[in-house]
Protein backbone atom coordinates (compact mmCIF):
# COMPACT_ATOMS: atom_id res chain seq x y z
CA UNK A 1 0.00 0.00 0.00
CA UNK A 2 1.35 3.37 -1.33
CA UNK A 3 -0.25 6.21 1.07
CA UNK A 4 1.05 9.72 0.05
CA UNK A 5 0.55 13.30 -0.65
CA UNK A 6 -1.72 14.30 -3.27
CA UNK A 7 0.52 14.51 -6.79
CA UNK A 8 -0.97 13.92 -10.01
CA UNK A 9 -3.92 11.93 -8.92
CA UNK A 10 -5.80 15.10 -8.70
CA UNK A 11 -8.25 14.06 -11.22
CA UNK A 12 -9.12 10.30 -10.21
CA UNK A 13 -9.37 11.40 -6.75
CA UNK A 14 -11.88 13.91 -7.31
CA UNK A 15 -13.65 11.51 -10.01
CA UNK A 16 -13.97 9.27 -6.50
CA UNK A 17 -15.19 11.81 -4.09
CA UNK A 18 -17.83 12.61 -6.75
CA UNK A 19 -18.53 8.80 -7.27
CA UNK A 20 -18.70 7.72 -3.78
CA UNK A 21 -21.17 11.06 -2.30
CA UNK A 22 -23.62 10.86 -5.59
CA UNK A 23 -23.64 6.85 -5.23
CA UNK A 24 -24.94 7.28 -1.46
CA UNK A 25 -26.79 10.29 -1.85
CA UNK A 26 -24.72 12.72 -0.26
CA UNK A 27 -24.74 15.28 -2.36
CA UNK A 28 -27.48 18.22 -3.93
CA UNK A 29 -25.41 18.52 -7.36
CA UNK A 30 -23.16 17.49 -9.80
CA UNK A 31 -19.99 17.70 -8.07
CA UNK A 32 -18.90 17.51 -4.20
CA UNK A 33 -16.28 20.68 -4.53
CA UNK A 34 -17.24 23.39 -2.35
CA UNK A 35 -15.31 27.17 -1.05
CA UNK A 36 -12.59 25.57 0.46
CA UNK A 37 -11.33 23.55 -2.82
CA UNK A 38 -11.95 26.35 -4.97
CA UNK A 39 -10.23 28.59 -2.64
CA UNK A 40 -7.36 26.45 -2.12
CA UNK A 41 -8.03 26.04 1.40
CA UNK A 42 -7.32 21.92 1.65
CA UNK A 43 -4.58 20.14 1.74
CA UNK A 44 -5.16 16.46 -0.54
CA UNK A 45 -3.90 13.15 0.60
CA UNK A 46 -4.59 9.91 -1.43
CA UNK A 47 -4.17 5.97 -0.55
CA UNK A 48 -3.36 4.30 -3.54
CA UNK A 49 -2.35 0.77 -5.23
CA UNK A 50 -0.21 1.16 -8.35
CA UNK A 51 -2.42 3.62 -10.44
CA UNK A 52 -5.70 2.87 -8.36
CA UNK A 53 -6.70 5.73 -6.50
CA UNK A 54 -8.73 3.46 -2.85
CA UNK A 55 -9.24 6.38 -0.49
CA UNK A 56 -8.85 10.18 0.10
CA UNK A 57 -9.13 12.87 2.64
CA UNK A 58 -8.68 16.87 2.85
CA UNK A 59 -6.95 18.39 5.68
CA UNK A 60 -9.02 22.03 5.68
CA UNK A 61 -6.72 24.97 6.98
CA UNK A 62 -8.84 28.31 7.54
CA UNK A 63 -10.48 29.99 10.59
CA UNK A 64 -13.31 29.37 11.84
CA UNK A 65 -13.29 25.84 10.48
CA UNK A 66 -16.25 24.66 8.69
CA UNK A 67 -17.66 22.68 11.61
CA UNK A 68 -18.22 25.69 13.94
CA UNK A 69 -18.76 27.78 11.08
CA UNK A 70 -20.95 26.31 8.86
CA UNK A 71 -22.45 22.95 10.53
CA UNK A 72 -22.85 22.91 14.18
CA UNK A 73 -23.18 25.36 17.12
CA UNK A 74 -21.58 23.75 20.15
CA UNK A 75 -19.19 24.43 23.21
CA UNK A 76 -15.72 24.49 22.57
CA UNK A 77 -14.38 21.52 24.17
CA UNK A 78 -11.72 22.61 27.03
CA UNK A 79 -8.85 20.07 24.86
CA UNK A 80 -9.74 22.69 21.96
CA UNK A 81 -9.53 25.90 24.04
CA UNK A 82 -5.82 24.93 24.84
CA UNK A 83 -4.94 24.76 20.83
CA UNK A 84 -5.19 28.07 19.02
CA UNK A 85 -7.23 28.72 16.03
CA UNK A 86 -3.76 28.71 13.86
CA UNK A 87 -2.86 25.32 15.22
CA UNK A 88 -5.95 23.38 13.92
CA UNK A 89 -6.99 21.92 10.59
CA UNK A 90 -10.35 19.36 9.80
CA UNK A 91 -10.39 16.45 8.47
CA UNK A 92 -13.11 15.92 5.50
CA UNK A 93 -13.96 14.06 2.45
CA UNK A 94 -12.67 11.15 4.32
CA UNK A 95 -13.43 8.34 1.69
CA UNK A 96 -11.61 4.48 1.42
CA UNK A 97 -13.05 1.90 -0.32
CA UNK A 98 -12.42 -1.77 -0.42
CA UNK A 99 -9.21 -2.80 -2.82
CA UNK A 100 -10.18 -6.79 -4.46
CA UNK A 101 -7.90 -6.60 -7.84
CA UNK A 102 -5.01 -9.10 -6.05
CA UNK A 103 -6.34 -9.24 -3.11
CA UNK A 104 -8.56 -7.70 -0.01
CA UNK A 105 -7.69 -4.67 1.80
CA UNK A 106 -10.49 -3.94 4.14
CA UNK A 107 -11.48 -0.28 4.37
CA UNK A 108 -10.50 0.46 8.02
CA UNK A 109 -6.90 -0.36 6.82
CA UNK A 110 -7.23 2.06 4.06
CA UNK A 111 -8.57 4.44 6.38
CA UNK A 112 -5.50 3.99 9.09
CA UNK A 113 -3.31 4.82 6.49
CA UNK A 114 -4.87 8.29 5.58
CA UNK A 115 -4.64 9.27 8.70
CA UNK A 116 -1.42 8.09 9.53
CA UNK A 117 0.00 10.33 6.40
CA UNK A 118 -2.60 13.50 7.72
CA UNK A 119 -0.96 12.90 10.89
CA UNK A 120 2.65 12.81 9.79
CA UNK A 121 1.88 16.43 7.93
CA UNK A 122 -0.10 18.01 11.17
CA UNK A 123 2.80 16.73 13.29
CA UNK A 124 5.73 18.68 10.57
CA UNK A 125 3.52 22.03 10.40
CA UNK A 126 2.55 22.65 14.01
CA UNK A 127 -1.38 21.71 14.07
CA UNK A 128 -2.03 20.35 16.68
CA UNK A 129 -5.26 19.24 16.48
CA UNK A 130 -9.10 20.10 14.94
CA UNK A 131 -12.55 18.87 14.21
CA UNK A 132 -14.69 16.51 11.93
CA UNK A 133 -18.12 15.86 11.56
CA UNK A 134 -19.20 12.23 10.36
CA UNK A 135 -21.91 9.66 10.24
CA UNK A 136 -22.95 7.66 13.19
CA UNK A 137 -22.19 4.36 11.43
CA UNK A 138 -18.89 5.54 10.38
CA UNK A 139 -17.98 6.50 14.02
CA UNK A 140 -19.02 3.53 15.54
CA UNK A 141 -16.91 1.58 13.11
CA UNK A 142 -13.90 3.88 14.08
CA UNK A 143 -14.70 3.02 18.21
CA UNK A 144 -14.60 -0.35 17.18
CA UNK A 145 -11.05 0.14 16.67
CA UNK A 146 -9.82 3.00 19.04
CA UNK A 147 -9.08 5.84 16.83
CA UNK A 148 -8.90 8.51 19.54
CA UNK A 149 -11.69 10.51 17.77
CA UNK A 150 -14.42 12.82 20.44
CA UNK A 151 -17.99 13.15 19.71
CA UNK A 152 -19.43 16.49 21.19
CA UNK A 153 -22.39 15.14 22.32
CA UNK A 154 -24.12 18.62 23.41
CA UNK A 155 -24.65 20.44 20.29
CA UNK A 156 -27.03 22.00 17.30
CA UNK A 157 -27.23 21.54 13.41
CA UNK A 158 -27.11 24.25 11.70
CA UNK A 159 -26.14 23.59 7.98
CA UNK A 160 -28.60 25.31 5.67
CA UNK A 161 -30.99 23.56 3.66
CA UNK A 162 -29.97 25.45 0.43
CA UNK A 163 -26.19 23.80 1.03
CA UNK A 164 -24.43 21.48 -0.96
CA UNK A 165 -24.08 18.60 1.37
CA UNK A 166 -27.59 19.26 2.81
CA UNK A 167 -28.92 15.33 1.82
CA UNK A 168 -25.96 14.08 3.93
CA UNK A 169 -26.72 15.59 6.98
CA UNK A 170 -30.53 15.27 6.63
CA UNK A 171 -30.19 11.59 6.63
CA UNK A 172 -32.65 10.31 10.22
CA UNK A 173 -31.21 6.57 9.80
CA UNK A 174 -27.52 7.80 9.97
CA UNK A 175 -26.69 11.64 11.89
CA UNK A 176 -24.28 13.13 11.29
CA UNK A 177 -21.98 13.61 14.64
CA UNK A 178 -19.19 16.86 14.92
CA UNK A 179 -16.07 15.24 16.80
CA UNK A 180 -12.31 16.79 17.75
CA UNK A 181 -8.97 15.39 17.88
CA UNK A 182 -5.73 16.24 19.35
CA UNK A 183 -2.08 15.25 17.73
CA UNK A 184 -0.84 13.77 20.63
CA UNK A 185 -3.55 11.42 21.19
CA UNK A 186 -3.35 10.08 17.40
CA UNK A 187 0.16 10.06 17.31
CA UNK A 188 0.25 7.98 20.36
CA UNK A 189 -2.24 5.20 18.94
CA UNK A 190 -0.59 5.37 15.65
CA UNK A 191 2.79 4.32 16.76
CA UNK A 192 1.33 1.53 18.80
CA UNK A 193 -0.51 -0.20 16.34
CA UNK A 194 2.46 0.28 13.32
CA UNK A 195 4.91 -0.43 16.24
CA UNK A 196 3.03 -4.26 16.25
CA UNK A 197 5.88 -5.96 13.80
CA UNK A 198 3.04 -8.87 13.46
CA UNK A 199 0.56 -6.23 11.90
CA UNK A 200 2.88 -3.74 9.56
CA UNK A 201 5.96 -3.72 8.00
CA UNK A 202 7.30 -0.16 7.11
CA UNK A 203 9.27 0.14 3.80
CA UNK A 204 9.90 4.24 4.14
CA UNK A 205 8.29 7.08 5.71
CA UNK A 206 4.64 6.63 3.89
CA UNK A 207 4.89 2.79 2.71
CA UNK A 208 4.01 -0.47 4.36
CA UNK A 209 3.04 -3.74 3.20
Amino acid sequence: LDCSSFSLGKKKMFLLRKEVYKKNGYINAESDKDEYDKNNKCIYFIAKIEDDVIGTVRLILDSPLPTQKDCFDFQEPKEMEEISEDKRGELSRLISVPYKKTTYLPRHLVFIFLISCIFKYSEENNIFGGYSFITAKLYSKINKIKIPFHVIKKFQQKYPTDGLMYPYFSKKDNPILPIYYKLGEIKKYLENLFGNKRMFERISDNKFK
